[in-house]
């Protein structure tokens, strides 16, 4: 997934990101202004992923994944909406992008805070992609940074693994 600070993103194929010419390639386009975020390698599942977006002013919005198209190259689809005077103005932008699984949980530190939503918390920022999204709680609006927690795999009963005793 490529995106930039903008609010602006897509998916694309590895492949894409491959050259043959020496300068480089224009992958992403960008608005003045505007720098891209690091990419995000997408593993697992589509399906259950969902994209989770929080801007500098403190609004998040979570969507399902399958809502970004997959492009080759360019400027992408709008992931939350930023107003445009806004981001001249450098007091908004797209400050986290990730993805989390349906099964995640996600921890947001704001200075010595620190806030645990589970998927089902999460639920109250899920929206149409390109909204604006909702004000995080008072107090977590300045994200510092952003960790997910994926669920732990079951590991099958050791009874059913073990092959039968020959007797």
């Amino acid at each position: 997934m490529i995106a930039s600070n903008a609010g602006y993103g897509f998916i694309t194929e590895l492949e894409n990101l491959n050259t043959r010419n020496q300068k480089g390639k224009a992958l992403i386009s960008l608005p003045a202004g505007a720098l891209p975020l690091s990419p995000i390698y997408i593993t697992g599942n589509m399906p259950s992923l969902y994209v989770v977006s929080i801007t500098n002013e403190g609004r998040m919005l979570a969507f399902p994944l399958k809502d970004l198209p997959e492009l080759p190259k360019g400027k992408g689809n709008k992931i939350v909406n930023i107003s445009p005077k806004d981001f001249k103005a450098g007091s908004d932008y797209l400050k986290h992008l990730f993805l989390i699984p349906e099964e995640g949980q996600l921890t947001m530190f704001s200075g010595r805070r620190h806030f645990k939503l589970t998927f089902s918390n999460l639920g109250n920022f899920i929206g149409n992609r390109a909204q604006r999204g909702k004000r995080l709680p008072r107090g977590l609006a300045n994200v510092d940074s952003v960790a997910v927690e994926l669920p732990v795999p079951q590991a099958p009963d050791r009874a059913e693994s073990e092959p039968p005793e020959n007797p």
